[in-house]
């Protein structure tokens, strides 16, 4: 490679690529499970990486970001398989990938960088002579120098069999490298030698030559050992299957024969549920059933094996289910008639058994399909109405047919939840009363299975199907965000239709313990529910906040601590913990004034002295109210409970720690009503500064007439206190800024000298008076508005009417405390219709807090 295209190829590594459809390629990976897994989309090129020091493969995501999802270093010694023209694989580091390209000429063009990289001809599966091992010095191998690059193996007959049993066996057993394999595979697979093996054999089980089997079984094996896709579509086609199965019958390693072919042939009937006229898809479901039979029944283990010996095998499969897949989905009729037979009441159960069998086995081979592919097969499946097709198949009182049912659900959840939500959605909309999500909540709980294994099965689709994790918002068509969203309105479909359903069996749980039915599947139930309602809780903040409260669910999930089951009464107690872990002052609140620890607390005791996994979830959670200062929780302990036999346990500190934090909250109370104190002086001051500049806006008067005004007021209120009216507030002058120096203005004001001497010689106390202990009235926005306008105070409303005291908002009920310590009094606004309790004597009561309200 020039510098010019290495410096290149070196900027293209950190640049992404443009999308090119030509190069769009879908990276597989094989996993622990032998099934080929989906790692993405995107688009493949072949350049020169600087940190690899040589040519990679590198596939970036058609995503935005264009994240790497594949970066392959294209080595000298790894072999790399082109298969189906449009697939590339190769082994890296004891993993086996594969690229599935859109087009084949992108395929081909891939498939030529690299074997320009490696110096192979792009016409030969293997690589160029000049690349061998000079180690390997053989006469076979001499001979494939001779030929070309072609190894020369013996004439498949009767005579030679030992020998081609030799060679391969040399090749893959040896201790060969990979490109030796391929060589030979190569020659395998070419001018028809496999069928030469096959008529071989043929006449050998008809002379019933044991020993010539037994070789013919092991050249089969080796064959199959050499992992290329070319050598399996010769093996599996039509016309030789059944051979190559009569081939593997005859192991030497066994005693007698087993008779693969005749249970394949005459046990092993193809049951057609459905009229498929569509050959090659009926050839496609026969090759398949009978390959994926060799592969799990013929031949040996996979623990015998490499880890990834039959790879191949296992990518034939793979794309054989995808062809049928498409096949059935591009099968219109057949798939009309298949949702109208599901959903007729004349079908019998038998047949129905049936379909709902086929629909199951077609759901799981889409799991196959590409996502680009899958989406589309969904999609059909609902345009074919296949969701209320579930909805009628959970009517049928069937074992099997629920069974199955609950199968296909899950399949359709997996693979497309938005189309579930959807039409949910939609069905509440109509207004539907039998809805598919309380119909799956119902299956849940009435699952015939002693082991609820479709209970457990439900329960997982639901909780996938309540998961803000993969819910989306939804687009106005305008293209601005909608104010609605897929997981705010599903979310309040499910709490409003399904939660009373999910919730039904606790209705019938009361404090009494006869009415818990404690047997042993009632109690795998509930501890599934609980389990959704754990998950509810950790997952749906506002929602499940409301319901459970309005409820009383954490009530009644607390009555199952009576459980005899240990499991059902960790679950309780898990619930618990996790309202507990999520530190909302609601929950603690409510688990408080509902005095919902008493529970737990009975139940500890109970379990008396037995050091379980019961009494250590118990611990820990107290712990976890200790270490985390939950005070709501832990005052509420201490208060209620710690003196019913907590004080006596000496094993753990716990509680005990929660008794001395209990102890020494007060001074911190102190610390934190001084900190309350300090912001109310500084919305005090901060009222005095807003009052003062409104002042100053407004239309000054000379001081000599404000003081006459002042003295004509004093002198009325005078008249009136003799009168016995005394319903009238003094006057509010503010003090100047050199007068009010750390004062509280706006709050404390002098008292006036009539009111004082009033209540000294009535009561002795300033609080005493019923006309004093009323709420005080401050409106901001009145006093605002009020700025440009002077004050005015008509005596008959028995009230000051200043700017600060009209139509009142925010409210302080004053501290009683004697008059003579005190000696201020606050700005006060009587309403107009308590002048009528007041000279009724009627007073408010003294003993409350300060208090501010909006």
């Amino acid at each position: 490679m020039d510098s010019n295209t290495a410096e290149s190829s070196s900027n293209n590594e950190s640049s992404p690529p443009q999308k090119n459809p030509h190069r769009r390629v879908k990276v597989y990976m094989l996993n622990a499970d032998r099934a080929w897994d989906d790692k993405g989309t995107g688009h493949v090129s072949c350049a020169y990486v600087d940190r690899l020091q040589g040519m990679a493969l590198i596939v970036r995501s058609e995503d935005e970001d264009h994240y790497v999802i594949l970066e392959s270093k294209v080595c000298p010694n790894t072999t790399y398989q082109k298969q189906q023209e449009t697939l590339i694989c190769w082994s890296e580091n004891d993993q086996e990938l594969a690229l599935s390209f859109q087009l084949i000429d992108s395929c081909s063009e891939i498939w030529e960088k690299i074997c320009d990289v490696q110096g192979r001809n792009p016409d030969d599966n293997g690589p160029d002579d000049a690349l061998h091992d000079s180690r390997d010095d053989d006469h076979f191998e001499e001979s494939s120098y001779a030929a070309g690059g072609v190894v020369e193996l013996p004439s498949p007959d009767l005579a030679h069999l030992g020998e081609i049993q030799a060679v391969l066996s040399d090749y893959v057993h040896g201790g060969a490298v990979q490109w030796r394999i391929d060589r030979i595979a190569s020659s395998v697979e070419s001018d028809g030698y496999i069928n030469r093996l096959l008529d071989l054999y043929s006449i050998c089980d008809d002379l019933e030559n044991v020993e010539a089997l037994h070789q013919l079984y092991s050249i089969f094996k080796t064959i199959f050992m050499l992992n290329r896709n070319s050598l399996f579509e010769i093996l599996f086609c039509s016309e030789n299957l059944m051979k190559v199965v009569g081939v593997m019958e005859n192991d030497p390693c066994k005693t007698s024969v087993v008779r693969h072919r005749e249970f394949l042939e005459n046990q092993a009937q193809f049951h057609s549920v459905l009229p498929l006229t569509n050959e090659l898809l009926l050839e496609k479901i026969h090759q398949t059933y009978r390959v994926q039979y060799i592969q799990d029944v013929i031949l040996p283990t996979p623990s015998v094996f490499d880890e990834n010996l039959l790879s191949a095998l296992n990518s034939f499969v793979f794309f054989n289910k995808c062809e049928i897949v498409k096949m059935l989905q591009e099968d219109e009729a057949t798939m009309k008639i298949l949702f109208q037979q599901l959903t007729d009441d004349e079908t019998d159960d038998a047949a129905r058994r049936d379909l709902v069998k086929f629909l199951k086995e077609m759901c799981m081979f889409s799991s196959t399909l590409q996502a680009s592919d899958r989406e589309p097969f969904f999609q059909m499946l609902s345009e074919m109405r296949l969701l209320e097709a579930v909805e009628t198949l959970w009517n049928i009182e069937d074992a099997d047919i629920l069974s199955t049912t609950n199968d296909v659900f899950a399949f359709i959840v997996e693979a497309n939840p938005s189309m579930v939500r959807e039409f949910c959605l939609s069905e509440a909309k109509l207004g539907q009363d039998d809805l598919l999500m309380t119909k799956a909540v119902e299956q849940m709980q009435q699952d015939p299975d002693p082991e609820l294994g479709g209970a457990i099965l439900i329960s997982v689709t639901i909780r996938l199907l309540i998961d803000p994790e993969n819910m989306m918002a939804t687009t106005a068509v305008s293209g601005a965000p909608s104010l609605r969203t897929e997981k705010t309105e599903f979310l309040n479909y499910f709490y409003l239709h399904c939660m009373p359903t999910l919730i039904s069996p606790f209705r019938t749980i009361s404090k009494d313990s006869e009415s818990l039915k404690d047997d042993y599947k009632t109690a795998q139930l509930l501890s599934i529910i609980v389990e959704l309602l754990i998950f509810c809780a950790e997952h749906h903040s506002y929602q499940f906040r409301v319901h459970m409260i309005k409820h009383e669910i954490l009530r009644k999930v607390l009555y199952l601590l009576r459980s005899r089951h240990s499991f059902l009464a960790l679950c309780a107690i898990r619930f618990l913990r996790k309202l507990v872990n999520l530190k909302d002052d609601t929950y603690n609140r409510h688990i408080a004034n509902g005095n919902h620890l008493k529970a737990v607390c009975d139940a500890f005791f109970a379990n008396g002295e037995k050091y379980n996994l019961f009494n250590s979830a118990i611990i820990e959670l107290f712990e976890f109210i200790r270490v985390e200062d939950i005070r709501i929780l832990a005052t509420n302990f201490v208060e209620c409970h710690y003196n019913s036999g907590f004080q006596d346990i000496t094993y753990v500190q716990t509680f005990q720690k929660l008794k001395d934090q209990f102890d020494h909250r007060p001074n911190q109370l102190v610390e934190h009503r001084g900190e309350t104190r300090r912001g109310c002086d500084c919305i005090k001051s901060w009222f005095y500064r807003f009052s003062t500049l409104a002042k100053q806006r407004r239309c000054r008067r000379d001081n000599a007439s404000l003081d006459e005004e002042e003295e004509r007021w004093f002198e009325k209120d005078d008249d009136d206190s003799d009168s016995g009216s005394g319903n009238i507030t003094p006057p509010f002058k503010p003090p100047t800024r050199e007068e009010a120096g750390d004062a509280e203005p706006m709050f404390s004001l002098s008292l006036p000298k009539s009111i004082g001497r009033k209540d000294e010689e009535d009561e002795g106390t300033f609080n005493s008076s019923p006309k004093l202990n009323r709420n005080i009235s401050i409106n901001l926005k009145s006093l605002i508005s009020a700025t440009d306008s002077p004050p005015h105070s008509p005596p008959n409303q028995g009230a000051y009417s200043s700017p600060l005291n009209t139509n009142s908002s925010v409210s302080m009920l004053i501290d009683s405390a004697p008059s003579a310590a005190v000696g201020k009094i606050a700005l006060v606004d009587y309403p107009d219709e308590d002048s009528d309790d007041d000279a009724d004597g009627d007073g408010v009561s003294v003993s409350k807090r300060p208090r501010i309200s909006s």
